[in-house]
């Protein structure tokens, strides 16, 4: 008897061990929530951790799904090196919940992302190596999280903004300057001379104070964009657009994405002083991470010079601009290896 149960206590040993070492941390496949105010946050976890690097990426939008931009290869790659958070954001694809919708705004986003940094360090080891990451209004929420306390920023091994925009008036201004630049180069070649003509002229009688302005406006930058590619000024492949990619997300829970975007459009309109003002220039002289800015020369939507006003502004000591020249703002899919290295060479000298 004291045999049969010697041999079971050493099987049962012999599983926990074996378990244990099959746990591979190289190949990362989590989810975990953040719960917070009323809010059930997803998270996915995917990726290489054995090296303890987290990078925390927060998806543009506002309300794009998260997951879909794992089918990049600049995602793809990036896993292999790194354990990539893709955090959904309040109110947004599959986040759910009770939550007062006064509070859904960018500063409630913001402390979610902070109490999501809090719950990595708690399950992965207080010696993980954070990093943040932040596309388009990822780049807003990403500088909104680390202005939100002294804490925040701690919380952090470097700031990486991707055609962020952290000051809207600046954006909509630079977008109707560069449509005008560009435009007038484009029409000199010869490219596109009739749709070019006829943007210059409806932006230039935009006055950028609605909301109804503001999205005018946006509609006119992704069309210019598209004119860039079309005719062989930036780059355009399958991989272009991130966007057509968005139903294999939808798929898998279409009726809570669905039901998401309808109330956060929703929000958007109450909230239409918001994404016509919001501006956090001032601020950003408190951001001391190091940061890497990341751009596409030809971007409509988020144009450069709002990377160069922010790498001015911050009082980081280490901080580089990249712009890349055959994009505009979808260059994570345009030059997706030019993107991963300056990611990748960023979090390895700062890690």
């Amino acid at each position: 008897m004291r045999n049969i149960i010697f041999a079971l206590c050493s099987l049962v040993i012999f599983s926990l061990i074996t378990s244990c070492e099959k746990d591979d941390v190289s190949k990362l496949k989590d989810n975990l929530y953040v719960r917070r105010n009323g809010a059930d946050i997803p998270t996915y976890v995917y990726g290489n951790g054995s090296e303890k690097v987290f990078l925390v990426f927060l998806h543009g939008g506002p309300g794009d799904p998260t997951l879909f931009f794992r089918s990049s290869k600049s995602f793809k790659k990036l896993e292999e090196d790194f354990a990539l958070v893709y955090f959904e954001q309040r109110g947004q694809g599959n986040s759910q919940g009770h939550y007062s919708k006064t509070e859904n705004n960018i500063w409630e986003a913001a402390k979610d992302v902070k109490a999501l940094a809090l719950i990595l360090r708690k399950k992965y080891g207080e010696d993980i190596k954070l990093f943040l990451m932040g596309y388009s209004w990822g780049g807003a929420l990403g500088f909104s999280t680390l202005l939100i306390d002294n804490e925040a920023q701690g919380l952090f091994r470097g700031w990486i903004d991707v055609s962020g925009c952290h000051d809207i008036p600046m954006s909509t201004q630079n977008t109707i300057n560069l449509i005008n630049e560009v435009g007038q180069e484009q029409i000199t070649l010869g490219n596109s001379v009739d749709n070019w003509t006829g943007a210059i002229q409806r932006v230039n009688k935009l006055e950028i104070s609605t909301l109804d302005d503001v999205l005018s406006l946006t509609r006119e930058s992704s069309r210019a964009q598209n004119r860039l590619r079309n005719d062989n000024i930036t780059n355009n492949s399958e991989e272009i657009s991130l966007e057509s990619k968005q139903y294999l997300y939808l798929i898998d829970t279409p009726i809570t994405t669905i039901i998401n975007a309808i109330n956060f459009r929703n929000d958007i309109n109450n909230n239409q002083n918001f994404f016509v003002d919001f501006s956090l220039t001032d601020s950003l002289h408190k951001i001391t991470l190091p940061t890497l800015f990341i751009w596409g020369k030809y971007d409509m939507q988020v144009p450069s010079p709002l990377a160069d006003t922010a790498f001015n502004r911050i009082s980081s000591d280490t901080k580089k601009i990249v712009i890349l020249d055959r994009s505009d703002h979808a260059m994570i899919a345009q030059q997706p290896d030019e993107f991963v290295t300056e990611v990748i060479d960023f979090i390895n000298e700062n890690k």
